[in-house]
């Protein structure tokens, strides 16, 4: 019975440590509200930021959709707060967009009213290129200026595998490990 609680103990620290790996969402702007920022220091560029965008994130918009949309368009489109056609790629006025970022950006989003989006309702997205650590092989060691003997058969050591891989993937072999251990378990 203690090897059953340990195993289910093992599993949901492996769940927790896996869903921490998932697209987050996140709510636009530091008000967590599209609308005309209320002063300079609220600029949705400042607040983009302090943030870290990875492909497969959401961006929640939250703004009253009888009154304002949000479109996502060019480079242009955001420059010179242009909506129509062909700076928008897409429009939205729900009052509630959620938008997958899907590549690598940048993204431009901006209010579909010109004068809001004069106003600053605009914002500029940039993605960071990848969500997990990677390891950084070792440095070759520096020759030696001594020399050391080795035997005509002794062939040199192999040079450790360089490289790392994903935390998703580290907690989903984790995942298999605690299963495979709780069904040898249970069996």
């Amino acid at each position: 019975m203690a090897l059953l609680k340990t195993f289910f103990s093992c599993l949901a620290v492996v769940l927790v440590l896996l869903s921490a790996c998932e697209a987050r969402e996140f709510v636009v702007g530091k008000e967590k509200s599209w609308k005309i920022p209320s002063d300079s220091q609220s600029s949705y560029n400042d607040w983009a930021s302090s943030q870290r965008f990875v492909k497969g994130d959401h961006l929640v918009f939250k703004y009253d959709g009888k009154a304002d949309s949000v479109v996502e368009v060019n480079y242009d489109g955001y420059k010179n707060c242009n909506a129509q056609k062909p700076y928008a790629l897409k429009s939205f006025n729900d009052g509630d967009t959620k938008i997958k970022l899907n590549g690598p950006g940048p993204y431009y989003f901006i209010s579909g009213n010109t004068d809001n989006c004069e106003k600053g309702e605009k914002l500029e997205v940039m993605l960071v290129k990848e969500r997990h650590h990677h390891i950084s092989p070792a440095p070759a060691p520096t020759p030696s200026t001594t020399t050391t003997t080795t035997t005509p058969n002794q062939a040199p050591a192999p040079a450790p595998a360089s490289g790392g891989s994903s935390l998703k993937n580290g907690v989903l072999g984790s995942v298999a490990v605690v299963f495979g251990l709780g069904l040898g378990f249970l069996l």
